[in-house]
């Protein structure tokens, strides 16, 4: 088929989720389309991932943008559930093998694609997205402290950063310019993440 799209076992697709999408990336010449998201299940979860889903509909709706700089700081893509793309898209992804950083694996795949192509976000809420203290995201974070978390996260974004310039095949200028992106990038995120436990304080 002409296109690829994602639905996780415990969530669930809108009736209309995929022609919508579909809609969206014949008429705006893109190749890769996500939407916003309900969130069901454990109210509890829900509220201690309330800054996140929060940050899911930070950019520009129906406009074709440049994700990388904004996932270099977080991924902002909410579900692999939320994505429909063209097949093409997936031809030169390289998807990580090792099983301790699979936990963010579509964090990943979406700064890959992003170096070569313009996201484009729906702000229509067309995936249900299931939130419990089990699902294998959040069971680690519900077993994990605050600097267990943030070592992993260090750990990822260092991972992630040594794969893309790795895997972008432009010159020494660009993997420059990629560097000083995850640079500023990662001063964002540790002000965010500072700004928001004050805040709680």
């Amino acid at each position: 088929g002409e296109y690829i799209s994602f639905l996780e076992p415990d969530d669930i697709w809108e009736k209309d989720n995929a022609a919508i999408k579909i809609s969206f990336l014949e008429n705006n010449g893109i190749d890769l389309v996500y939407s916003d998201i309900q969130a069901i299940g454990d109210s509890v979860t829900i509220d201690m991932r309330r800054l996140t889903i929060n940050s899911f509909s930070r950019v520009s709706a129906g406009v074709p943008f440049f994700a990388l700089p904004e996932l270099f700081v977080d991924n902002f893509v909410p579900s692999f559930s939320t994505v429909i793309a063209r097949k093409k898209v997936f031809d030169n992804i390289k998807f990580i093998s090792d099983k301790k950083c699979a936990i963010w694996l579509d964090w990943f795949l979406w700064l890959q694609i992003s170096l070569h192509m313009k996201f484009l976000f729906v702000p229509q809420k067309l995936v249900r997205w299931r939130l419990y203290q089990r699902s294998y995201c959040n069971a680690f974070i519900y077993r994990s402290g605050v600097m267990r978390r943030i070592l992993f996260d260090l750990r990822y974004r260092l991972m992630i950063f040594r794969e893309i310039i790795f895997s972008s095949q432009g010159n020494l200028w660009q993997k420059i310019t990629l560097s000083f992106m995850f640079v500023r990038a990662s001063f964002k995120k540790g002000f965010l993440f500072l700004y928001h436990r004050f805040k709680k304080i």
